[in-house]
Order: structure tokens, then C-alpha cells, then sequence
């Protein structure tokens, strides 16, 4: 069973994951509000029954106007009527974006994954797998087999937060060794100068840990 937004947040609250602001919205004053304050934002529909949602056309980014946000708006309530789930408002960050998360595997249990994320991370195959748990060392060991390591720490991107980054993928790892859930998937993580953030998660659980 994949959570909801608001059970998504509490686990990765649990585990102390840093997830961007994201508050839930049902009126367009609330998203006025918080257009006022930040310049650039990110509507989006979350929903158990919408899994894909750049293809569903379910994201709506780099919002900067009232009158772009009222239209993003308005296409989400229409879409939340089929969908059903949660209006989601974020800031816009600029960063490098990872996918992390991982699958409690039938043969080999919890495994972690890292690599190059973003709405091109299926066509990329940039990814690379370990046992979990993780510790924050053993985290960029694992990115560090990926082509995302290289950006990450380049010297033109010497001010984002790579630390951050391996720290939140050690305890991804602990929520998967420690929930077994079914699988995990946090794209994007976006590492920037400002911080790294989750800006989207998907959470399956096995059907006897959902209940």
C-alpha cells in the first residue's frame, strides 16, 4: 500500500530526513500566502492512485505569479476530483538531483540505492545498490559509484550541501532496514548551497506492516 502524503511525511519526520517545506493547501489563499512569501514555487497533487506525476501532469514548478499559481491551482482541484489525495505547496530550489531509497528485497533484504535523479532518472540508469543499514561513510562510498558524486563535488558546486546528503541516505537506509517497507523512492533529493532536501517520496508498504 503506498501512503499518503501526510503519513509520508510523519515516517521521514520520524527518521529526521530533511524534507523541504511542504505544507498541504485546499484554498487559493493559502497558496497566495505562501507565494508572498518566496519567489518561485511548486504546486503538485500528491496521491496514492497517481504515482508518476510529471506524466500525469501533476507538478506544475517554477510558479512565480498569482495568476500562474491561480491556473496550477485550479488544474490540481480538477485533477484532485479523479485522483483524490493532497494539494502540496513547495519553494522552488535550484540543486543537483539525486534519487535515493531502496526495497526490501526477497532474497537479499533491505537494500539502499542512490544515484541521478530528477524527472530523467529511469532513462539515466545511474544508480548503484547496498545492503542497508548504512553509515553516513559507507553513504558516499555508495554515491560515489554513481556519475552524481561527480557533480556533486565538483568545484563549480563546492558550496552545495554534500554532507547533508550522505547523512540523509545513511538514515533512509535505517528507515529501510527498520520499517521493511516494500520500497522507497525519494526523487528528487536535491543537494543546493541552501541545504539538501527531499522534494517528493514515494513509500510502499508490505501489506502486513500497512495495517
Amino acid at each position: 500500500m503506498m501512503l499518503n502524503w501526510r503519513k509520508t511525511r510523519a515516517l521521514l519526520a520520524r527518521y529526521k530526513i530533511p524534507l523541504i517545506t511542504s505544507p498541504v493547501v485546499t484554498k487559493k489563499t493559502e497558496v497566495d500566502s505562501f507565494l508572498a512569501h518566496h519567489k518561485r514555487i511548486v504546486l503538485k497533487l500528491y496521491s496514492p492512485k497517481a504515482s508518476h506525476k510529471t506524466e500525469q501532469h501533476l507538478v506544475f514548478t517554477d510558479l512565480c505569479s498569482k495568476q500562474e499559481v491561480h491556473r496550477a491551482f485550479l488544474a490540481l482541484v480538477l485533477s484532485q476530483k479523479k485522483f483524490g489525495g493532497d494539494i502540496v505547496c513547495q519553494p522552488h530550489l535550484d540543486g543537483i538531483e539525486l534519487i535515493i531509497g531502496g526495497i526490501d528485497d526477497a532474497t537479499f533484504g533491505p537494500v539502499v540505492m542512490a544515484g541521478s535523479g530528477g524527472i530523467y532518472a529511469e532513462s539515466l540508469h545511474d544508480v548503484a545498490f547496498r545492503l542497508a543499514p548504512l553509515s553516513v561513510s559507507q553513504s558516499k562510498q555508495l554515491v560515489k559509484r554513481t556519475r552524481a558524486y561527480a557533480l556533486v563535488t565538483s568545484a563549480r558546486n563546492k558550496q552545495l550541501d554534500a554532507n547533508t546528503l550522505y547523512e540523509a541516505l545513511s538514515r533512509v537506509s535505517q528507515l529501510i532496514a527498520g520499517e521493511r517497507i516494500a520500497e522507497l523512492d525519494i526523487n528528487p533529493f536535491v543537494v543546493s548551497k541552501n541545504g539538501a532536501f527531499a522534494l517528493d517520496a514515494r513509500i510502499i508498504m508490505k501489506e502486513d506492516q500497512a495495517r
